[in-house]
């Protein structure tokens, strides 16, 4: 009998103990981390105003609000005429919104608020499911690191809250694949396969880009997973169900027959209409930030490359690889386009740093760490815990978060006034009427004018009626030299936080922030 055998059971030595308490140290830290990251991911959700691109807003939300007669044609996207949004995302709102509306909870920032949590919750919960099963048998290090990663980064909660076709493409894309993963541990069916292509069409006509990803998919069911034919022929015979079913949605809702595939590929890749040529460096650069923050993400970047490499058998590795190559062929390159794998990076970054972390001690001291680490650590750490807070308490869309604070600022009964300078709150930065939010805007009691001419806004300003107001946005009126000859008091702002800081930046000599949002009382009506 050996010395380690002979070790009483509650003798803190023994090995028995030990895995025990390693075991357990390892389930706090991952209940840890995972409770922060809810509570991250729910207050990014509870924020997270308005929208990253205006396609959510025009593109879906109004496609919906239309249906329901709150949003009149000639406000609609130019997608409308063309017929080329798909609409099952569009009727998913419509229903959410039915029930919101029944409920009593019509108010558009209340229920896109129920909303982002909604989405947020499926996002939290696909991703961090997908890396607790994929890195279970990984040492402590691997699974906390990856786990922290995937729901501490700077963007990633953000990105988590929108109800846009790249989230929800990504969202069913890898859904299918972790179902399918599920499914195939209790032995496949033609009826499972079925569903995993049902499931895998969805992801396509939330997002057709999510078909380059499908090829990386298939290419592993083929040749890595040698799945039966059996088995393809169900996934296939799904995917065919329901292409047939958003085929009829889509045609349900223009009104005639509509193949949105097709009618997106010819206008928006054939003809061009949606072409702005940019370099495969914008995707560099945005995937050397968006894992943790500077310097650590670029570091970092060289993994994601390694874990792909090192798994290039897995279905998410192949997935994420031809998706991101058929991206970076394709001349129009916008930061979003690469939002349905921003959810799944984390879990291929883990891949390329397994043989690493798992190498480590279970208990990593500082003198582990070489002197050049440690900086990179630490700054990183500092730049992402400040990027992280600036998007969880401040609204990205700052025209959104102002629009609701105008809207609760004055009463139902006063007859007032308000002038907006060149645009509204209820606009997007390209002057695109965001309607939902406007027309709930719209009250007898209110009388909103929009001014163009500096000349006239400055008369208005100078002779106006008892409760009147204004409205514009800070860079606006320094531009047009307005601020000196305006007797005007701010009454309300859309960030106080960013009215200070502009004030900072402009006293050290820079640029002035834009979409500060004021309303003005002038002359008069001042209240100093």
């Amino acid at each position: 009998m050996t010395a380690e055998s002979r070790s009483f059971p509650n003798d803190p030595r023994s090995p028995i103990l030990r895995n025990r308490a390693l075991a357990a140290i390892r389930e706090r830290n991952v209940y840890i981390i995972l409770f922060s990251g809810f509570v991250i991911q729910m207050i990014s959700a509870l924020n997270a105003i308005g929208y990253w691109h205006p396609d959510q807003q025009h593109s879906i939300l109004e496609f919906a609000t239309y249906k329901l007669g709150i949003t009149p044609v000639e406000l609609m996207a130019r997608e409308f005429p063309e017929q080329v949004r798909q609409t099952i995302q569009v009727y998913l709102f419509l229903g959410f919104y039915k029930a919101m509306q029944v409920l009593h909870l019509g108010n558009p920032y209340t229920a896109h608020t129920i909303l982002r949590v909604i989405t947020s919750l499926l996002n939290f919960t696909l991703f961090n499911t997908i890396i607790l099963r994929t890195f279970r048998n990984d040492s402590r290090q691997t699974l906390s690191i990856v786990l922290l990663i995937a729901n501490f980064s700077w963007a990633l909660p953000y990105i988590k809250t929108l109800f846009n076709s790249e989230s929800f493409g990504g969202l069913t894309y890898f859904s299918a694949i972790l179902l399918y993963k599920y499914l195939r541990a209790r032995s496949m069916t033609v009826w499972k396969g079925m569903l995993v292509g049902f499931v895998l069409s969805l992801a396509f006509f939330f997002r057709f880009q999510m078909g380059f990803a499908m090829v990386g998919l298939g290419i592993w069911l083929l040749f890595f997973e040698k799945a039966s034919l059996r088995t393809i022929s169900g996934i296939a015979l799904g995917f065919l169900v329901g292409t047939s079913l958003n085929v009829l949605l889509d045609s349900h809702y223009y009104g005639q027959f509509a193949f949105t595939p097709y009618t997106y590929w010819k206008i928006n890749l054939i003809q061009g209409r949606a072409m702005g040529v940019k370099s495969v460096w914008n995707y560099v650069g945005i995937l050397s930030i968006a894992l943790t923050a500077p310097p650590l993400s670029a570091v970092l970047r060289f993994f994601i490359g390694r874990g792909v490499y090192k798994t290039f058998g897995d279905p998410y590795s192949l997935s994420v690889t031809f998706f991101l190559l058929a991206h970076c062929l394709i001349p129009h390159k916008e930061e979003r386009f690469l939002f349905p794998i921003f959810g799944i990076l984390p879990g291929i970054l883990g891949y390329g740093l397994r043989d690493y972390l798992n190498r480590l001690p279970e208990r990593i001291r500082e003198s582990d760490l070489s002197p050049a680490t440690k900086y990179i650590v630490w700054i990183s750490a500092l730049v992402n815990a400040v990027l992280l807070l600036l998007l969880l308490f401040l609204p990205v869309a700052q025209h959104i978060e102002f629009s609701k604070r105008l809207n609760e600022y004055f009463d139902e009964d006063t007859p007032v006034t308000v002038i907006f300078y060149q645009r509204t709150p209820y606009e997007t930065p390209s002057a695109r009427n965001v309607a939902t939010y406007y027309l709930h805007a719209k009250k007898p009691n209110i009388e909103m004018k929009t001014i163009q001419d500096r000349y006239e806004f400055l008369r208005r300003v100078k002779d106006h009626e008892k409760n009147t107001y204004f409205v514009s946005t800070y860079d606006r009126l320094v531009k047009d030299n307005l601020l000196d000859d305006m007797d005007c008091t701010p009454l309300l702002v859309s960030s106080r936080f960013l009215i200070h800081l502009n004030a900072l930046v402009e006293r050290i000599g820079g640029a002035v922030l834009p979409e500060l949002w004021a309303l003005y009382a002038c002359g008069g009506d001042r209240t100093d």
